[in-house]
């Protein structure tokens, strides 16, 4: 798994085009937001709010991800379910 995540994923994600539209449009926000020039508790609070924004997806993709190489595995296994058999 840490190969996956070290190399390949990094591969991966530099040839995503949505990948860098979204890494280049957040950079855009941080730019205006340190060009409002707020009061350190507000910046916090913005930081705050959105670490806890992408922790949740990331942890939403995980569990989407393991549970989708869970079906896999049962799928494999003949042990999952199959109603259109």
């Amino acid at each position: 798994m840490k190969v996956r995540m070290d190399g390949l994923l990094d591969k991966t994600l530099d040839r995503d085009a949505v990948y860098a539209q979204t890494s280049e449009q957040a950079a855009e926000y941080c730019a205006k937001l340190d060009g409002l020039h707020l009061p350190p508790e507000v910046s916090l609070l913005i930081e705050r709010y959105a670490n806890a924004q992408m922790a949740n997806g990331a942890r939403y993709g995980e569990i989407a991800c393991m549970l989708g190489f869970s079906d896999c595995s049962q799928l494999l296994s003949r042990r999952f379910p199959l109603p259109f058999l």
